[in-house]
């Protein structure tokens, strides 16, 4: 930033904000009632409904994988160890 700014001359002087006739937007505009508590608990909300619903679904994916014959083969070779010989694993497997 320093380095983009080297090129021009630049004067900076501070003004207090009494002395400012022009009001900026973000420190003069404000809301009266605050929404924000509303917004955040329904977004609370939602989030734990979405996390509940993402931890059953991996639920039922996990029970779905230990059905699988392939997938109880991988873990069972990923648990011990891989067959040196291909010719080893079934050819589901591979």
């Amino acid at each position: 930033m320093m380095l983009k700014l080297i090129n021009f001359d630049l004067c900076l002087k501070y003004i207090p904000g009494k002395d400012l006739h022009i009001a900026d937007l973000l420190s003069r505009n404000y809301l009266n009632e605050e929404h924000q508590d509303e917004i955040g608990i329904t977004g609370i909300v939602h989030a734990v409904n979405r996390f509940s619903e993402k931890a059953n679904k991996n639920l039922d994916i996990k029970k779905e994988a230990y059905k699988d014959p392939q997938l109880k083969e991988v873990q069972q070779y990923t648990l011990t160890r891989w067959p040196k010989n291909k010719g080893k694993i079934t050819a589901d497997v591979q």
